[in-house]
């Protein structure tokens, strides 16, 4: 029952997703033709618009990550692989990514604040949201804190299985958080206050345009351009072992059947992360660019323009499509699903749990 949800939300969702970004892009670009003669009202139904849109994600993204986490956690022997611990830790981020995006514009009034410490203090964590967008790039960190774990079983296999236990994984788990945060808060927290006027400012307060230009130059180098050229870096070596492997494998003997299922069990894991990161350029590039060209002074940044909007809710994006991709690709969370759920499905998986305790001995 449980995968025939996630299989149907899955197909739901990504369609709804897709469409209703197209509407909303349509629907903005008619309210800008239309803003002369109904600015104030066009602004209210574009707000409204976005903020059911971003209760949309937001509920989508706090249900299947939540899933996630659920599904990995109730099997011992899932949550005790390394890679699995990774996963876990993956999914939390977005779950709480998930959980803040709503209530960031739910609850985003800016206007008619005093100047007591519990304005400012809402303001500088609030509003300016250096929590959510830390959850957010902390997902990027993650991301290549699981690759990194599949990098070494493939290409370094024996140095994995001796060096890679639960316990480091865990301890890998802490370094998205730290490098997200580490520059989140410093950015947004002393940048933002509230004015005379009793307005929130956020990210206003520079001592210099140049600054928070170079400033802002190096965040993207450190949330977007530093974790792509990682990601590429670690998978086409990954590429290349897994070539040699099958290579070497065709003129094997009495070990081929052994190199066959471990090839087998590495490859799936492979392919389902490799699906993950490449939902990840997909969801996160265009808003890293946009912000990228617009502080190298090539473009103009708007933030009221259709495709703002449109980059922003694809960042949002890639913290709901990885359950997705788990419920169709990865074979051992599967397994668990259908565990969960007291379904009977074809024993395609018995060849496969045989495989993966192969390629774990290996």
């Amino acid at each position: 029952m449980l995968y025939f949800s996630l299989t149907t939300l899955h197909h739901s969702t990504a369609f709804v997703v897709f469409i209703t970004m197209l509407d909303v892009t349509e629907s903005i670009g008619n309210v800008t033709e239309n803003s002369k003669h109904s600015e104030g009202r066009s602004v209210l139904q574009v707000d409204s618009f976005m903020n059911i849109l971003y209760i949309i994600v937001s509920v989508v993204g706090v249900v299947g990550n939540g899933i996630v986490v659920f599904t990995m956690l109730h099997s011992r022997a899932l949550r005790r692989k390394p890679s699995n611990v990774l996963v876990i830790n993956q999914s939390t981020i977005d779950l709480c990514s998930s959980i803040l995006i709503a209530p960031s514009y739910l609850l985003n009034t800016t206007v008619n604040m005093d100047h007591s410490l519990a304005s400012s203090l809402w303001c500088k964590l609030w509003l300016a949201r250096p929590i959510k967008w830390g959850c957010i790039h902390a997902s990027s960190y993650g991301l290549v804190c699981l690759s990194f774990e599949r990098f070494l079983a493939l290409v370094y296999p024996f140095f994995h299985t001796k060096h890679m236990t639960t316990r480091v994984a865990r301890l890998m788990c802490i370094i998205p958080w730290v490098i997200s945060f580490s520059y989140s808060v410093p950015l947004k927290v002393p940048t933002s206050y509230v004015d005379e006027t009793g307005t929130c400012k956020m990210m206003a307060k520079w001592p210099s345009q140049k600054m928070q230009e170079r400033t802002m130059i190096a965040i993207i180098f450190l949330q977007y351009f530093l974790p792509c050229i990682s990601l590429i870096y670690l998978y086409l070596r990954m590429y290349l072992a897994i070539r040699r492997a099958k290579n070497s494998s065709k003129t094997g003997n009495e070990d081929n059947k052994r190199a066959l299922k471990m090839e087998q069990a590495e490859r799936n894991m492979f392919k389902t992360f490799v699906l993950v990161t490449l939902a990840f350029f997909l969801c996160v590039s265009w808003n890293q660019w946009y912000f990228f060209l617009g502080n190298i002074n090539l473009i103009e940044l708007d933030w009221q323009t259709p495709w703002y909007h449109f980059t922003v809710i694809a960042i949002y994006t890639n913290a709901i499509i990885n359950p997705f991709i788990y419920s169709f690709s990865y074979e051992p969370f599967k397994k668990e699903i259908v565990k969960i759920c007291g379904c009977r499905r074809k024993p395609k998986y018995e060849s496969y749990e045989s495989s993966q305790s192969v390629a774990t001995k290996f």
